[in-house]
């Protein structure tokens, strides 16, 4: 389990490098608004397009609050275990994509309520993040070069 949990995390950690890239200067409003919303905890920011990320661990999972750059929070990233993934969503992504190169998954928290699920992915060099409800119904299918 631990050994499972590590690679998941791994994972998630070199899916975040992959995707993203060192900012050079983090906007200070994107550092405020994480400070206000999750005072005295430690980030690390990364640039992904135009979004911000701010990594951090809070009970032992590996989460990110994802920022524009006016610092407005568009959502919450968690990183999950396969089995707490709804089961509607997780047999969906196991059927669409089993022939691919599993890269984690990950639960999405929009400040409007709405969750979704995360399921990444590799083929061939292009890593792919496609996004369920957690009724199975798949939303959005994000391709990184």
């Amino acid at each position: 389990m631990k050994k499972g949990l590590f690679t998941l995390l791994f994972t998630f950690s070199l899916t975040g490098f992959l995707f993203s890239q060192t900012p050079s200067t983090v906007p200070a409003a994107v550092k405020t608004a994480f400070n206000q919303a999750m005072p005295g905890v430690n980030a690390t920011y990364t640039a992904e397009g135009s979004l911000w990320k701010a990594g951090f661990t809070q009970n032992g999972k590996q989460m990110y609050m994802v920022y524009d750059a006016q610092a407005v929070l568009q959502f919450t990233e968690t990183a999950l275990a396969k089995a707490e993934v709804p089961a509607p969503a997780l047999q969906d992504m196991e059927a669409r994509f089993s022939n691919f190169t599993f890269e984690g998954v990950a639960k999405r928290d929009y400040p409007d309520g709405v969750t979704l699920y995360e399921y990444q992915y590799l083929t061939g060099n292009t890593h792919v993040e496609v996004l369920y409800q957690a009724s199975g119904q798949m939303v959005k299918r994000n391709v990184f070069q």
